[in-house]
């Protein structure tokens, strides 16, 4: 267990679809020496999808479920998007904080250890957000094309750095890349050295994101009231993408409306989904 003098280091996922869910929690089973708790956000007032929720402790004991705590909006269409911001603002300010997306779909060995100790580093406590190094994230497949990997794809550029530049197409071929080069042995081609942003130049999506509890102390108000991921991408800030820190993304929504066959998106969660069953990968 990494420990750190009266702190603890806690793994947050906000509660989403299954199997992707089951997928991450078994990633989680084997980097139990790399965090103190893992929390679900059960964002959901769906009382069967909380009891399916529930029973995943009875599978993976190191996992809490914390509940809403607070009333469905009574007008308006609620898409689930708006609770996030609540449950970060229920963050402690001396905690060490990893947000993992549910469809986070893959973590290599050692990942979480790399974050966290990049986020612990002296020299980054200047940084707002420490990110992961995301397969399947608009601003790694600039990065990779810069270390000549994925030469045949489209062109990314760092400006447009968002997830609507993410195609379905896209989707498909890192992922068909992803596992090329994960039989080869060989994931440390999707390396880069630390690269240091400024938010006001870069949005990047939070898929994986390593705060300080205090960090959010001077912008809690806006996440209780607001969409959670706008407001940390726009929060005035220096962040940090930890580039040897690896994670693989599912998909984003733009991407999962773009795909004409969805049996290849089923495809590749079962991929993912016995990978993370297989010690052998991590």
């Amino acid at each position: 267990m990494m420990k750190i003098k009266k702190r603890k280091i806690i793994i947050v996922i906000p509660a989403g679809v299954f199997p992707e869910l089951i997928a991450l929690c078994n990633h989680l089973s084997h980097e139990k020496d790399f965090f103190d708790e893992v929390h679900i956000w059960a964002n959901t007032y769906d009382s069967q999808k909380i009891e399916k929720i529930n029973n995943l402790t009875k599978r993976f004991n190191f996992i809490k479920i914390i509940p809403i705590s607070w009333e469905k909006p009574t007008h308006g269409g609620w898409l689930g998007i708006e609770n996030i911001g609540k449950f970060m603002s229920l963050c402690t300010t001396d905690d060490y904080y990893l947000r993992i997306d549910t469809d986070i779909c893959f973590i290599e060995k050692d990942a979480i250890k790399k974050i966290i100790n990049c986020r612990l580093k002296k020299e980054n406590k200047k940084y707002f957000m420490i990110y992961g190094n995301i397969i399947n994230n608009p601003f790694t497949f600039y990065k990779y094309q810069q270390n000549n990997i994925l030469k045949n794809h489209p062109v990314y550029e760092k400006k447009y750095a968002n997830a609507s530049r993410c195609s379905g197409d896209s989707m498909l071929k890192i992922h068909r890349h992803f596992k090329d080069v994960i039989k080869s042995n060989n994931l440390k081609k999707y390396y880069f050295k630390d690269y240091a942003f400024d938010s006001k130049e870069l949005k990047i999506p939070v898929n994986v994101i390593c705060w300080h509890g205090k960090k959010l102390r001077d912008i809690s108000s806006n996440l209780i009231t607001n969409n959670e991921e706008g407001v940390l991408t726009n929060h005035a800030a220096q962040n940090l993408v930890c580039g040897d820190a690896l994670f693989v993304h599912l998909s984003y929504a733009c991407q999962r409306t773009e795909i004409n066959n969805q049996r290849k998106l089923q495809e590749i969660k079962k991929y993912y989904l016995n990978l993370s069953l297989n010690n052998i990968f991590i």
